[in-house]
């Protein structure tokens, strides 16, 4: 059982027989589909959006909800995509591990492309100026975002992107508020950027770095004062806030191991240069929510029917004090304190 598409046509029983649940629609169609009016984009291409937002999108393209899949952005380690993404023609495998001990088992078509945004700049280009575009998601880490180092000075490979738009943006933040200006000069069409980082105020903190770097820009003369104004309205471009949780960690030796048993052939976990750790499959937690402010100003995928909350800004900040502030983060820092102290070790 090869996770490819012609693995995945030439063994339909063989995969069925394994437990597997395969894509219930045509894939090369929802791929084309996409590539030509593209409605998501995600950046960030670990196990949260592999593993947990392909199969959101899964929900909706099996149920009819949906006729286009979403686009996967690598901007941190692109060897990824060579390695494993596109030699398994973008398929990955969920593995959803149940607290009775069950496992459900996937394949996730969903994505319909992966980008390098360092080396493939122009077809990001190309998506982010479609006016079809609905939504662009992030997952990348809180420090993504800083644009100041410890001193509250700019990073250095800040220092020439804010005197204008770069060529080649190298800064996530960057790359997100050119994308923004090229969008705003082809139109000026509407777009929701939706922070999927848990930290507090999420969509907030995005918003911060990307207007301080516009607002550098217009400083200098080198953009317009209106493109300012454009992602300055919610009208036009919003900062959702959202709360995200689905545990999702490292490829698993057990899961690995238990899918080979089933004849799998395409599991082989590989670490790249940067020390990511990688593989065809993502092993998840049973429990998981994802609940999102409810602005978005071009419409959105129908994710609600996939079990996405969305809401108002102020459930959404009580649902982060909830997890972040009171009953899961604080109760994981409490037993890893004391982990450590009896001396418990755990390989991560």
């Amino acid at each position: 059982m090869k996770l490819t598409l012609e693995g995945l046509t030439k063994n339909i029983p063989q995969w069925k027989a394994g437990g597997y649940q395969l894509p219930k629609y045509d894939i090369e169609k929802v791929r084309a589909a996409t590539l030509a009016s593209p409605v998501w984009v995600h950046f960030g291409s670990g196990n949260i959006a592999r593993g947990y937002l392909a199969m959101l999108q899964q929900r909706l393209l099996d149920a009819g909800h949906s006729d286009r899949g979403m686009i996967i952005c690598s901007s941190w380690d692109e060897e990824v995509v060579d390695r494993v993404f596109r030699p398994h023609d973008n398929l990955n495998v969920a593995v959803s591990l149940h607290a009775d001990g069950s496992v459900d088992k996937q394949v996730l078509a969903s994505v319909a492309a992966y980008i390098k945004t360092n080396s493939e700049l122009s077809e990001l280009l190309r998506i982010f100026e479609n006016p079809s575009l609905q939504m662009a998601s992030l997952a990348a880490t809180e420090k993504a975002y800083s644009l100041r180092d410890a001193s509250g000075g700019y990073a250095p490979e800040l220092a020439s992107a804010l005197e204008a738009p770069p060529r080649q943006p190298g800064h996530l933040m960057v790359l997100i508020a050119f994308l923004l200006y090229r969008r705003y000069l082809a139109g000026a069409a509407p777009l929701a950027l939706v922070s999927m980082d848990n930290f507090s105020h999420n969509g907030l903190k995005l918003f911060s770095s990307v207007h301080e770097i516009a607002e550098s820009w217009v400083k200098t003369g080198s953009v317009e004062k209106a493109f300012l104004e454009y992602i300055g309205d919610p009208a036009r471009v919003s900062f959702p806030w959202s709360m995200i949780d689905r545990i999702v960690p490292k490829p698993s030796e057990q899961v690995r191991e238990m899918l080979i048993d089933d004849g799998y052939e395409s599991g082989d976990i590989i670490t790249t240069a940067r020390g990511s750790k990688a593989t065809t499959f993502v092993n998840l937690e049973e429990a998981e929510y994802l609940v999102i402010e409810d602005s978005f100003p071009n419409g959105r995928p129908a994710l609600q029917k996939a079990g996405v909350i969305f809401t108002d800004r102020d459930t959404v900040d009580k649902v982060e004090t909830m997890k972040v502030c009171t009953g899961l983060n604080p109760l994981h820092t409490t037993l890893a304190i004391f982990g450590c102290l009896l001396g418990l070790r755990q390989n991560l």
